[in-house]
């Protein structure tokens, strides 16, 4: 996710401008407290863990209190603001994992937790649409049918509650309502970004983190909208296009393969209303952080 090569604006910092939209739909909800995690509590403690190490590669995570967690990983501007977003993994309670990768601020191929794969290919992308092709390897399935393709067409524009009401009919999960977020940082502006951190700043640089908490926060809950919104297209185009499976099963195959996308997509999108925790990721060793995401071809 390019967010460097923008203006100072939500559209521009947040998301790229294909996913602008989704931005501008919907009000930031109430963040809690913004607080240093107490040494020790990460196994039992819920909410946006976000690092203060400008360094690393981990941007943050969110855990709810079911055990389901969401790894999110790219990159930090030296002021503390995100630079990137590279990808995500998401480890249920039984310790299963699932995985994306973004390029360009678009979801690019996910794993899933049977070692399924998709990967996208995009022919229009603008504000309002994405419309593209899905190719995608079904891990369970007899060889001759493993590999599909399957066109998808996604109204970015599409109500929140509306969204929620399509998953639940599609896959009979209970995602949120919430809508995207809307510029948290109205009254913030950044300090100016040196070309690379010292020393001597890394401490004030990690000091940053804190002041673009919610900011973080908002960015991770952009990603899951537009994450849960392509996963719904594709499952209702799945379930009625997939061809060589015996019709009575592909309905469920579909599910194994895409519900662990839907379930990160809606951790990400609650981000904005959980309590924010900072911490320094590579220093706590409660924090047992999955592998990156890597692409899958």
């Amino acid at each position: 996710m390019r967010l460097s090569r923008f203006p100072y604006t939500i559209p521009g910092q947040l998301l790229t401008a294909p996913l602008g939209a989704v931005m501008i739909l919907g009000s930031v909800g109430c963040n809690g407290l913004i607080t240093n995690l107490p040494p020790g509590a990460v196994a039992t403690t819920f909410g946006v863990f976000l690092n203060t190490d400008t360094t690393s590669d981990v941007i943050g995570a969110v855990r709810l209190a079911d055990g389901q967690s969401v790894f999110v990983f790219g990159s930090f501007q030296p002021d503390g603001r995100v630079r990137e977003i590279t990808g995500a993994v998401l480890r249920d309670d039984q310790g299963q994992v699932a995985d994306v990768t973004f390029e360009n601020g678009l979801l690019k191929s996910a794993g899933s937790f049977d070692g399924s794969t998709l990967n996208l290919t995009y022919d229009e992308v603008n504000a309002q649409r994405l419309k593209g092709r899905a190719d995608v390897f079904f891990a369970q399935v007899p060889p001759a049918d493993q590999n599909q393709t399957i066109d998808f067409d996604v109204d970015l524009q599409q109500a929140a509650a509306d969204l929620a009401q399509s998953v639940l009919d599609l896959t009979g999960l209970n995602v949120s309502t919430a809508e995207p977020p809307e510029d948290p940082l109205a009254t913030t502006r950044p300090r100016s970004a040196d070309a690379g951190p010292t020393a001597a700043e890394k401490a004030d640089q990690s000091a940053q983190v804190i002041v673009f908490a919610v900011f973080q926060a908002s960015a991770f809950a952009a990603i899951g909208f537009a994450l849960v919104q392509v996963m719904a297209r594709l499952v209702s185009a799945m379930v009625n296009l997939v061809v060589g499976l015996v019709q009575a099963v592909t309905r469920n195959i579909v599910l194994v393969v895409l519900t662990p996308f839907i379930v990160m997509g809606d951790v990400l999108r609650v981000a904005v209303v959980q309590p924010i925790i900072t911490i320094d990721f590579d220093l706590d060793l409660n924090i047992v952080i999955p592998p990156r995401p890597h692409r899958h071809l």
